[in-house]
């Protein structure tokens, strides 16, 4: 809640400052802007992920599409008053900032947090071990059956509750034929 309100703020400040410029040649620009607010923030999200994947770099150039859809957005936004898109994107651009920002301040202190010799092995050293060998026994044929029939009663039912429910949505509809 601490960071909205100096976001209210620097909204305010920038519809405050919005300019005039209803020419086509102005407008234009202004929507090419905004695209390309669209587009950085589009990226700063892709980052995003791939940093979560694990990727160190990437949570840096998603930092930086976040700023680049910040400035874009906030070029818009002056172009015109009555664009609440362009400052609604604004307003979700800083959040994100914001946010990636405790990341990767959170990311720093995890880097500097020694590790214990005494540390159990990871779900990744885990993963890299041998698969085991497991055994498999082909079922008797009657089981195998057992299981077919078991199956068919399951979709049954599932099919007489679908069936339900529609009739019971379809009641109070008229019919035009």
């Amino acid at each position: 809640m601490k960071t909205l309100l100096p976001l209210a703020a620097l909204l305010a400040l920038l519809i405050a400052g919005c300019g005039g410029g209803t020419d086509g040649a102005a407008l234009e620009e202004a929507r090419e802007t905004f695209l390309k607010g669209n587009e950085a923030f589009a990226l700063s999200l892709d980052f995003e992920r791939q940093a979560e994947a694990g990727d160190p770099e990437a949570l840096k150039v998603a930092h930086l599409r976040a700023e680049d859809a910040v400035a874009y957005w906030q070029a818009a936004a002056k172009t015109r008053l009555d664009w609440p898109e362009a400052r609604r994107n604004l307003e979700r651009a800083l959040i994100r900032l914001e946010q990636l920002r405790e990341r990767k301040k959170e990311g720093t202190k995890r880097k500097k947090a020694p590790k214990k010799k005494d540390e159990p092995k990871k779900k990744d050293d885990e993963e890299k071990a041998p698969p085991r060998k497991v055994e498999t026994k082909d079922l008797p044929a009657a089981r195998v059956l057992g299981l077919l029939q078991l199956l068919e009663k399951r979709e049954q039912l599932k099919r007489l509750a679908r069936q339900k429910e529609r009739s019971k949505r379809s009641v109070n509809v008229e019919r035009d034929w």
